[in-house]
């Protein structure tokens, strides 16, 4: 019974816990899950805890869903993040929501899947109001590799507009500001009206780096 699995999942040798973990993922309950759930946060072997995000992946159990959104916040392997967010992706590709994973990675403060989310995202902002909208709000991600890809990303959906740069210098970060001003002048796009305006309104800004 679960008793005895759970037992099993404290033994030292990695074969016994994976076994367990097989046979848990082989009963795809509630209860099951939760054991999983408790076992994916003291287990230390990387490698069964990856096991245990592609036995979630592959659950038919609701629950599963939300116990590999808590795996996108993970802070101990990139791999597992990973492994969750294309969990994710996949579990959600036939749903009527299928961008929810990309809105929850982009949540995080991870910069690995919040990459993966906004290349993912970027087709869809066309077409997508609230994509578009997210790729705009992750020019102020918390970290700076995820911010400029957005400048970036949302460069490429504006094509020859200043929307995104202008954009860009509304950001809260100062790196997303200097990159926006760069590609103006790069653009040649310093001289249109609403740059102008938009950079009369930039000299209050109190960042001498900007």
């Amino acid at each position: 019974g679960y008793a005895a699995l759970e037992h099993q999942l404290k033994s030292t040798a990695p074969k016994e816990r994976e076994q367990a973990i097989e046979l848990l993922a082989y009963y795809d309950d509630q209860i099951a899950l939760s054991i999983l759930e408790k076992q994916l946060t003291s287990e230390q072997d990387k490698g069964l805890r990856e096991d245990i995000v592609k036995r979630l992946t592959a659950s038919t159990h609701a629950k599963a869903s939300l116990l590999l959104e808590t795996c996108l916040q993970d802070k101990r392997h990139e791999s597992v993040r990973q492994l969750a967010f294309t969990g994710l992706v996949e579990r959600f590709k036939t749903q009527n929501n299928p961008l929810h994973p990309l809105f929850k990675a982009l949540e995080t403060s991870h910069h690995d899947i919040a990459i993966l989310a906004l290349k993912a995202l970027a087709p869809h902002a066309k077409t997508n109001p609230r994509a578009e909208q997210t790729l705009a709000q992750a020019l102020n991600h918390t970290q700076p590799t995820v911010r400029l890809l957005a400048l970036s990303l949302l460069e490429a959906l504006y094509a020859t507009d200043a929307k995104a740069d202008l954009q860009g210098l509304q950001s809260q970060h100062s790196d997303v500001q200097r990159a926006a001003l760069i590609r103006l002048y790069q653009r040649q796009l310093l001289s249109a009206f609403e740059v102008q305006r938009a950079l009369v309104r930039q000299q209050d800004n109190s960042d001498t780096a900007v």
